[in-house]
C-alpha cells in the first residue's frame, strides 16, 4: 500500500485567529529536515512519499542478481540445474530500511529484524545492492530468514547479519545472502538497537557453550564477569557495555529471550535447550497445582461471620483437622488470645430496664442511660432501622455531689459494635462492649437519676463470653477509629475539663530533630534548648542542598553532584519558636560524601525523604565565609536517626503472602527489615516465575503456584502432596495480601455476576488465613471502594464485617486509606488498608504523608459511613516537607521512542507499549495538544482541533479518553490494560510524546526496582504491574512495621527510671455486694460525693507502685553513655530485661503503677500511659546526656536536669510545673472532704493531687507558670476563651464535624452532630446555671457516644 504525504493529515496550528484572552494551544509536531511537519514522519520507508527519488537506479530483485552474476562472469549453464556444490554469492546492502508489510489499520512501519521473532511478521526491506562498483536500488523486497555471524569467533566481539530472500533463495547455482552494511539515515536508531542485541545473543550463547546448567541468576553478575576475562581491553566491549548501563543483564536476557531461544535452537539445540535458563525465562510453564475447590474456602468462624452477605453462596466452610487445630490452639494461647470460639451472632440480651431514683454511684461503677426519641431517629435512620437504641453504658470515672443531693456522673462511653466501624454487621459475640476515648465532660451534664441501672462488666475478658452483664477487652479509639487492647490507663479520662494541669504526652529532649513550619511545609530543625517561662523553644535550622545553586561560590573545593531532596546541612543559624509551631517529629542521619557518592545510603534514608528520614552530609562553615563543607561525622549535638539496616532481615517476622502477585507489598514490608516473606501463593505462573527469578534464595522459598483455597484446604486438612509448600502454624508472623480488587471497583460492569462475587468473596480469605495461623500482624490492601455503600444493596458493609469478624478474634485493627503521591509516588492511586495486630503487641502507627498534594487538588475520600451518617476514616490534609513528585520528575530520563515502535531499547529493555497503537489512533493522539496541559479528546473535539474522522462513531469521547499527563501533575491509577481510549481510567498519554504510557513508566509509577525481572510477554508483565501495589506504600507501612516492633522490644527490655509523687487515698468500701472494677486515679479534690466518713488521707513523699514498695526496689535505669566535648554520643545502654506481666490485679481489680506526671502504666501494654504515645511510639524516652555530665530532658516547663548515674528525682528539679504546684497544694491541705459513696477497706486509689481553683477565676489566672509540657500535639487551650469560660455541657474537644479547631462558634456535639451557638460567659454560678437551664432540653443529645 504506497500512499502520498498528503493522505496523511496536517499538523493544526492555532494561535493566529483564536478567542481574545484564551491560551494559545500546542499541537506535539515531529521534526523534519523539510522543514514541514507530518505526524508520522520518521517511522514509515521514505519511498512511502511519491515524491522521494532514490539517486540509484531502482531495479528487480531477479535483474540485480543477474547482473552481479554477469559481472562475476560466472557460469550461465549452472542456472539451468542445481549444482551440487552451491557457490557462496555475498550481496553488500548500504542506504537499507527494515520494515512491515501494510495490513488493515497498520502502514508498513519501520521495524528491526528481532520483530520478525517477535511478533512473527513477515518484513520487507529496501536499499542499495553492489559488489565492488556495480550499484542498484532495490525495493519491497521480501525477506525469508535472517542469519548472525560471529559465534564462537574468539578475536571478533561484533556480528555480522546476513538476509536472505525468497528469490535469492531460489537461485540454483549459488547460495545467495544479502550482507548488512550502513543503514538510511532514519533506519540508525532500528539498525544499532537490533546490531546491540545480535552481539548479546553472540555473547549468550558463547557462554551457555562454554558453562552448565546457566540460570537467569548469572546474569546478575556472573556473565560481565566471564565477559571482563575474555575482552580484557576491548574497546568494542566497552562501548557496547556503555550502550546498557549496568552490569545486571538479567532484564535484557529476559526481554530478548524469543530471538536468544530461535538463535540457540537454529545452532544446536539438543545441547543448549538443556539450560533451565529458558524455564526460568517463561519459555515453559510450571505445574499448576491441581484445583480441588470450587468455591471459596472458609474457616467455621468466618464463614458465620459473612454467611449473610450478597457472596455467601461462593463460600464453603470448612473444619480444622485435629492436629491443625491443636497447633491453632496452642498459637492462640501463646498470643494471648480470646481461648474460646466465638458463637453465631444472636439477639442481643434483654435488660430490665429498673431506674434507682435514690442510688448512689461511685467511681468505677457502669451505668445505663436511656436515649431520647432524637437519638434513637438519628441512629435508626442511618442503619436503614436495622438498629434499636436500647441504652448507653458508660463506665464512671469521676462524680460530683450537686446541691439538690443528687450526683452529676462523668462517664467514659462504652460503645457497642454497631457504635463502631463495624456497624450493623453480624457480630458474633453479643455481650461485648468496647471501651472509648471518648467522654461526657465537655459535654451536657449526667444526673444520677438519669440512670437506669448499673451493668456487671467482665474486664479484661480471655474468653468469648461470661456470666455478667458484658465483657470488655478492647478500646474503640474515635480518634483514629480504631481497635486496641484495652489497659488500665484507659480508664482514666485525659480531657482537661477535670485535669487542666495534665501533662502533655509529648516531650522533647535536647538534640532531638523536629519539624516546625516554614513558608507552607515543614522544616527539620535540632531542639537546642527550651525557655519555661517565655515558653519558647530555641531551634538549630538546617539547610537544605537541594535548594542551593550549584554554581555557588560555596561549592568550591567540592565535587559538584546532584543532591538528593532530603539531604541537609548543618549550621549555626538559631532561632526561637513557640511550642505550638512544633509538628511532630523527623530522623536525620549523617551520611558521609563518600557512602552518599557510591550509593550505600541504606533505607529508608534513600528515599527521598519519604518516612521522613534526612540524610546530613554537609555542614556551612560560619568562620570560613559561610563556605560548604562535607562533614567527617555527625555533630555530637544531634540525636542521629536510627540505623534500620543494623540488624538482619532474615531474622524478623516470618511472612506469608497471599494473592503475591510480583511481589511489590511483599518486599515493601520487608524493606524496613522487620518481616521476612518465605511462603507465598498466587495462581499466575508468570508472577510464581517472576517471585522465583527474582529471590535471593529461590530454594528456600515455598512458592505455591495455585489457588488459596486450594492452600487453604491442604492447610486445614494437613493431607496433601504438596504440604511441603505449606507453611506451619506458628512459622507466620505476619500475612499480607491483596485480595482481587475487581469485586469492589467501580470500574466493573456487573458486580452480581459469578466472577465477580468470587472476587469479592476472596476478601474472607485474609481473615480465614489469620484464623489459622494467627500472626502478629496483617496487611490487607484494597480499593477504596471496599467500604462504600452500594445504592442496590445498602445493607451489604463488607469491610465492616471484615473488622468485627477480625476484632471478635480479638486483633486490634485499624483501616485508613494512603494515598500514593503522598508516599513519594507520582501516581493517583488510594486505596485502603485495614491492619491488624495481636493482643498486647503494639499497633503500627498510619504513616505520616511526607509529600503533599497536587495544587488544586481536592482529597474527600473516606473509607465508609457510621450509622448517624458521619464518615469515618476521612483522608486530612496534613503539612508536609515536600512537595508531590511529577511525572516529568520521574519520566524525563527515558529516551524518547515517538509512537513507540522503536524497539528495543537497550538501556530501558521495558520501554516498550503494550500493544502497538494503529494509525488512527496515532493520528488522533497527534491532534491532542500539549498545552493547556492534561486535556483530551474531549477538549481537541470541543475546540476543533481534531478532523471528524478520527472520533467519529467513538464512545469515550467525554471524560478521559486521549487525556495527557499533567507534566506537573499525576499520572493516571496504574491498571493492568493501559489505553489511550479508555474514558474511565487514565490519563495515560504521555504529557509531551504522541503515546500511551510505557511498561517501562508503568514500573516507575508502581516504585517496581529496575533491576526486578518481569517474567512473560509484555501483556503479562502489564497485568502483574497493574495489579501490585505502589511499592512506595507498603515501604511506608513496612517502615512503620519496624518502629512498632522497635518500640515493642523497647518495652520489653528497657526500663526507664521514673519518679512520682502520689496521694493515697484508703475508703472503706460499705457494700461487698458490688462487681469489682478498675481502680482509677481521682483528685484530691474531688468533691464531697466521692469521699466517704472517716477517710484516711495518706501522703507518700517517696515512690510507691501497687505492690507497696519503693520503685528502688524493682526498677533500674537506663542512660546513655555521657558525652565529651568534641565527641559524639555513644548508641551503648544498659538494660534489664523484664518480662511483659501485664495488668497488676488484686482481687480481681486492675491496679496501676505511678509514674512520673501522673500517669500509670501497665506492662502488658503497648499503650499505657507511662510510655508516650509519641515519644515512645518513634524513640523511647532516653535522656540526653549533656557534655558536663547532667542529664536533661524536656519535661512539663523546663529541663529536667539530674546528675548521672544517680539522678535525683526529676520532679524535684521541676521550678514552675507540676511538681512544685502539688508540693505546695499538700502543704495547704487542711483536710479532704469526706465521701459518701461506698468502697471497700482494701479498695486503694492513687491520684495526683491538684490545686483548688476559687470560682470566677480561669486557669491563665490560678498559674503564673505553665502547667502542661512542651507538646506539640493538637488540644484545647487552657484559657477563658476555650475552656474556662464555656457553659457546662458543651464540648470542646477536637472534632471533624467542628469548622475548625479553635472556632468555638459553631460546635457539634460528639453523638448528634448538631451544631450548638453560644457566647463565652464567665464561670460565675449564676451564670452557669442560666445557661444550663436554657439548655436543658437538648443536653443528653449532646452527650452520647460518638463513633
Amino acid at each position: 500500500m504506497i500512499f502520498s504525504r498528503s493522505m496523511l493529515p496536517d499538523a493544526v496550528q492555532i494561535g493566529s485567529k483564536r478567542r481574545s484572552h484564551s491560551p494559545a494551544v500546542v499541537i506535539k509536531k515531529s521534526s523534519s529536515s523539510s522543514g514541514q511537519a507530518w505526524p508520522d514522519e520518521g517511522h514509515f520507508p521514505r519511498h512511502y512519499d511519491k515524491a522521494w527519488k532514490h539517486a540509484v537506479p531502482r531495479v528487480s530483485e531477479p535483474d540485480a542478481i543477474e547482473s552481479f552474476k554477469m559481472a562475476q562472469q560466472l557460469d550461465a549453464s549452472l542456472r539451468d540445474g542445481y549444482a551440487k556444490d552451491r557457490k557462496p554469492l555475498y550481496i553488500d546492502v548500504s542506504d537499507y530500511e527494515i520494515y512491515s508489510i501494510p495490513e488493515d489499520n497498520f502502514f508498513g512501519e519501520l521495524h528491526s529484524l528481532d520483530y520478525m521473532d517477535l511478533a512473527g511478521k513477515k518484513l520487507l526491506f529496501s536499499g542499495v545492492l553492489s559488489i565492488g562498483s556495480i550499484r542498484h536500488y532495490v525495493q519491497n523486497i521480501p525477506m525469508k530468514s535472517y542469519s548472525i555471524e560471529g559465534y564462537g569467533a574468539e578475536d571478533e566481539f561484533n556480528t555480522t547479519v546476513y538476509l536472505n530472500s525468497p528469490e535469492a533463495s531460489r537461485d540454483r547455482g549459488y547460495d545467495i545472502w544479502y550482507k548488512l552494511r550502513s543503514p538510511s539515515r532514519q533506519y540508525k536508531c532500528f539498525h544499532d538497537a537490533f546490531q546491540w542485541v545480535a552481539t548479546l545473543g553472540k555473547l549468550i550463547i558463547d557462554y551457555l557453550e562454554a558453562q552448565q546448567n546457566v540460570g537467569l541468576a548469572d546474569f546478575r553478575q556472573n556473565f560481565f564477569a566471564w565477559l571482563q576475562q575474555r575482552f580484557p581491553n576491548n574497546l568494542e566491549f566497552k562501548n557496547w557495555r556503555e550502550a546498557y548501563g549496568s552490569t545486571d543483564f538479567r532484564k535484557a536476557v529476559h526481554a530478548h529471550i524469543s530471538y536468544l531461544w530461535s538463535e540457540a535452537v537454529c545452532l544446536d539445540g539438543n545441547l543448549l535447550k538443556d539450560h533451565p535458563l529458558w524455564d526460568e525465562c517463561g519459555r515453559s510453564d510450571d505445574e499448576m497445582i491441581e484445583p480441588k475447590c470450587d468455591k471459596v474456602v472458609a474457616t467455621p468462624h468466618v464463614y458465620n461471620c459473612f454467611k449473610n452477605r450478597y457472596f455467601a453462596g461462593q463460600l464453603s466452610s470448612m473444619q480444622l483437622s485435629d492436629d491443625v487445630q491443636t497447633a491453632r490452639q496452642r498459637r492462640i494461647r501463646n498470643l494471648g488470645f480470646p481461648s474460646d470460639a466465638p458463637s453465631s451472632p444472636t439477639s442481643s440480651k434483654t435488660h430490665r430496664h429498673v431506674q434507682h431514683r435514690n442510688a448512689r454511684y461511685e467511681i468505677g461503677d457502669v451505668v445505663s442511660i436511656a436515649p431520647d426519641e432524637f437519638e434513637n431517629q438519628l441512629w435508626r435512620k442511618g442503619a436503614n432501622n436495622l438498629a434499636v437504641i436500647h441504652e448507653w453504658i458508660g463506665y464512671v470515672h469521676h462524680v460530683k455531689a450537686t446541691k439538690e443531693g443528687g450526683q452529676r456522673l462523668y462517664v467514659m462511653w462504652l460503645y457497642r459494635p454497631e457504635d463502631t466501624t463495624i456497624l450493623t454487621t453480624d457480630y458474633p459475640i453479643t455481650q461485648e462492649l468496647f471501651m472509648s476515648d471518648n467522654c461526657n465532660c465537655e459535654q451536657a451534664e449526667l444526673e444520677s437519676a438519669d440512670v437506669i441501672r448499673r451493668c456487671s462488666v467482665e474486664w479484661f475478658s480471655k474468653g468469648n463470653a461470661t456470666t455478667k452483664d458484658y465483657l470488655v477487652r478492647q478500646k474503640y479509639d474515635t480518634k483514629t477509629e480504631s481497635f486496641v487492647t484495652i489497659t488500665d490507663a484507659d480508664f482514666r479520662c485525659t480531657c482537661r475539663t477535670l485535669h487542666p494541669n495534665l501533662v502533655p504526652n509529648t516531650t522533647y529532649c535536647q538534640g532531638e530533630t523536629v519539624y516546625v513550619g516554614e513558608k507552607g511545609r515543614l522544616e527539620p530543625v535540632v531542639v537546642q534548648e527550651y525557655d519555661p517561662v517565655a515558653k519558647r523553644v530555641k531551634i538549630r535550622s538546617f539547610v537544605r542542598l537541594d535548594n542551593v545553586h550549584t554554581e555557588d561560590d560555596q561549592f568550591r573545593g567540592l565535587r559538584q553532584r546532584p543532591f538528593a531532596a532530603n539531604e541537609l546541612a548543618w549550621t549555626d543559624n538559631f532561632r526561637s519558636v513557640s511550642r505550638g509551631e512544633i509538628q511532630g517529629r523527623c530522623e536525620v542521619r549523617f551520611f558521609s560524601r563518600k557512602d552518599i557518592e557510591s550509593n550505600r545510603v541504606p533505607f529508608p534514608y534513600n528515599q527521598g525523604g519519604a518516612g521522613h528520614c534526612w540524610i546530613l552530609s554537609m555542614r556551612v562553615n560560619a568562620a570560613n565565609g559561610h563556605k560548604l563543607e562535607a562533614l567527617l561525622t555527625g555533630p555530637h549535638l544531634l540525636r542521629q536517626g536510627p540505623d534500620y539496616m543494623s540488624s538482619d532481615s532474615s531474622k524478623g517476622l516470618r511472612g506469608l503472602s497471599l494473592f503475591s502477585g510480583l511481589g511489590n507489598l511483599d518486599r515493601g514490608l520487608e524493606a524496613g527489615g522487620a518481616a521476612h516473606f518465605h511462603t507465598s501463593v498466587d495462581m499466575n505462573g508468570r508472577a510464581i516465575q517472576t517471585l522465583r527469578a527474582n529471590a535471593e534464595n529461590s530454594e528456600e522459598m515455598k512458592l505455591w503456584f495455585g489457588s488459596v483455597d486450594d492452600y487453604l484446604h491442604a492447610l486445614l486438612s494437613g493431607d496433601s502432596p504438596h504440604m511441603n509448600l505449606v507453611a506451619d502454624i506458628g512459622d507466620v508472623g505476619v500475612i499480607a495480601a491483596g485480595s482481587p480488587c475487581p469485586g469492589f471497583s467501580k470500574l466493573q460492569q456487573d458486580w452480581r455476576s459469578e466472577q465477580s462475587l468470587k472476587n469479592a468473596a476472596h476478601v474472607t480469605t485474609f481473615a480465614s488465613f489469620v484464623d489459622v495461623y494467627r500472626p502478629e500482624y496483617g496487611f490487607l490492601e484494597n480499593v477504596v471502594n471496599i467500604g462504600a455503600q452500594r445504592k442496590e444493596a445498602p445493607e451489604e458493609l463488607v469491610l465492616s464485617q471484615l473488622i468485627g469478624c477480625l476484632v471478635s478474634m480479638g486483633y486490634q485493627v485499624q483501616q485508613f486509606i494512603m494515598s500514593a503521591w503522598n508516599y513519594g509516588s507520582p501516581q493517583h492511586r488510594n486505596r485502603t488498608i485495614v491492619s491488624i495486630t495481636a493482643p498486647g503487641r503494639t499497633p503500627i502507627m498510619r504513616p505520616r504523608p511526607s509529600h503533599c498534594d497536587p495544587v488544586g487538588f481536592d482529597k474527600t475520600r473516606s473509607v465508609g459511613k457510621l450509622l448517624n451518617g458521619e464518615r469515618f476514616g476521612v483522608q486530612e490534609l496534613l503539612p508536609t516537607p515536600f512537595t508531590h513528585i511529577t511525572p516529568g520528575e520521574v519520566l524525563g530520563h527515558l529516551p524518547d521512542i515517538g509512537y513507540g515502535i522503536k524497539h528495543p531499547c537497550i538501556r530501558y529493555p521495558d520501554h516498550v507499549l503494550r500493544q502497538r497503537p494503529n494509525i488512527k489512533e496515532r493520528r488522533c493522539i497527534a491532534h491532542i495538544p500539549t498545552y493547556p496541559p492534561g486535556v483530551g479528546l474531549a477538549y481537541a473535539v470541543q475546540h476543533g482541533l481534531i478532523p471528524k474522522y478520527l472520533y467519529e462513531g467513538k464512545s469515550e469521547i467525554n471524560g478521559k479518553a486521549y487525556k495527557r499527563i499533567r507534566k506537573d501533575g499525576l499520572i493516571g491509577t496504574i491498571v493492568t490494560a493501559p489505553s489511550p481510549h479508555d474514558s474511565r481510567s487514565g490519563p495515560f498519554v504521555h504529557y509531551e510524546q504522541n503515546r500511551c504510557i510505557t511498561l517501562e513508566e508503568a514500573r516507575i509509577g508502581q516504585d517496581i526496582p529496575p533491576d526486578l525481572v518481569l517474567i512473560g510477554n509484555v501483556h503479562d508483565q502489564f497485568k502483574m504491574v497493574g495489579n501490585a501495589v505502589d511499592r512506595r506504600v507498603s515501604k511506608a507501612l513496612g517502615l512503620e512495621l519496624r518502629r512498632a516492633l522497635d518500640r515493642d522490644h523497647r518495652r520489653k527490655t528497657v526500663t526507664v527510671r521514673k519518679r512520682s509523687v502520689s496521694v493515697v487515698i484508703n475508703v472503706k468500701r460499705q457494700s461487698a455486694s458490688h462487681v469489682p472494677r478498675p481502680t482509677v486515679e481521682k483528685d484530691a479534690y474531688e468533691e464531697a460525693a466521692t469521699a466517704s466518713p472517716g477517710a484516711i488521707v495518706k501522703q507518700e513523699a517517696h515512690r510507691s507502685n501497687a505492690y507497696g514498695k519503693t520503685n528502688s526496689d524493682q526498677e533500674t535505669s537506663s542512660f546513655p553513655t555521657p558525652v565529651t566535648q568534641g565527641g559524639f554520643r555513644q548508641s551503648t545502654e544498659t538494660s534489664q530485661d523484664e518480662e511483659d506481666q501485664g495488668p497488676i490485679v488484686r482481687g480481681g481489680r486492675p491496679f496501676h503503677r505511678r509514674l512520673a506526671s501522673g500517669t500509670t502504666a501497665s506492662g502488658s501494654s503497648s499503650h499505657e500511659a507511662g510510655i508516650d504515645a509519641q515519644l515512645e511510639a518513634e524513640f523511647g524516652f532516653h535522656p540526653q546526656v549533656k557534655p558536663g555530665g547532667n542529664v536533661a530532658a524536656f519535661e512539663d516547663d523546663g529541663i529536667v536536669e539530674y546528675d548521672a548515674p544517680t539522678p535525683a528525682p526529676i520532679l524535684a528539679h521541676s521550678r514552675n510545673g507540676f511538681p512544685g504546684t502539688l508540693s505546695k497544694t499538700l502543704s495547704a491541705i487542711p483536710s479532704l472532704p469526706r465521701s459518701s459513696c461506698p468502697m471497700s477497706k482494701s479498695q486503694t486509689t492513687q491520684f495526683p493531687a491538684r490545686m483548688k481553683r476559687p470560682r470566677g477565676q480561669g486557669v491563665a489566672e490560678m498559674n503564673d507558670s505553665p502547667q502542661d509540657a512542651f507538646s506539640s500535639s493538637k488540644r484545647v487551650k487552657n484559657s477563658p476563651s476555650v475552656s474556662e469560660d464555656l457553659p457546662a455541657g458543651f464540648k470542646t474537644r477536637d472534632s471533624r464535624a467542628a469548622p475548625s479547631r479553635d472556632d468555638l462558634s459553631a460546635r457539634k456535639t460528639r453523638h448528634s452532630g448538631l451544631s450548638v451557638d453560644f457566647a463565652p460567659q464567665s464561670w460565675g454560678t449564676t451564670v452557669e446555671k442560666d445557661v444550663r437551664a436554657k439548655h436543658k432540653l437538648s443536653k443528653r443529645a449532646q452527650s452520647r457516644p460518638y463513633a
